[in-house]
């Protein structure tokens, strides 16, 4: 992002829009969604106080409808079955790793 600004502000303008919409996003949003949840990397959002425990929820969200988190399943993930098998996969052993993902 140094040389580059653009993927990151790209990247933050795809989940500024996915975290105040509706409607599912893009599969690469979803994707990114469910790992940043996974990883614990909800504060590298800058988000401020009072918007957290929100944005939280809405990544779980996204993540839940993608099938990303385990709790759907592949046939009702609203991307392509081998990003939701991949993606999922990776959820699942960051998870372990971690010691599961916070509510």
């Amino acid at each position: 992002p140094v040389v580059n600004p653009e993927p990151e502000a790209e990247l933050r303008s795809r989940l500024a829009a996915a975290l105040t919409g509706d409607g599912p996003p893009d599969e690469r949003t979803a994707a990114l969604a469910a790992l940043i949840v996974a990883v614990r990397m909800e504060p590298t959002l800058r988000l401020p106080p009072a918007e957290q425990a929100g944005a939280h929820q809405r990544l779980v969200e996204i993540a839940r409808l993608a099938g990303f988190n385990g709790a759907a399943s592949l046939e009702d993930s609203t991307v392509r079955p081998s990003v939701g098998l991949l993606i999922s996969e990776l959820h699942r052993a960051i998870g372990t790793a971690l010691g599961g993902v916070r509510g």
